[in-house]
């Protein structure tokens, strides 16, 4: 799960600039698409169930 955990976080931290762009624009439709796949990473540890994998490559695939 820690592994997990450090790729989500590595994701919301490549969306931080990506983010700003529209903000500094005012496009409130792509700040508000990407604000939800930064929500959707920032879930990933709470909501990801790990008992259902049985190998390292069922894992990778979800």
């Amino acid at each position: 799960m820690a592994y997990i955990r450090r790729a989500s976080d590595g994701e919301m931290n490549n969306l931080d600039v990506p983010f700003m762009q529209p903000v500094e624009r005012g496009d409130a439709a792509e700040q508000a698409r990407i604000g939800g796949l930064k929500r959707a990473l920032r879930d990933i540890p709470q909501t990801f169930e790990l008992t259902g994998y049985v190998t390292p490559e069922d894992l990778r695939a979800a």
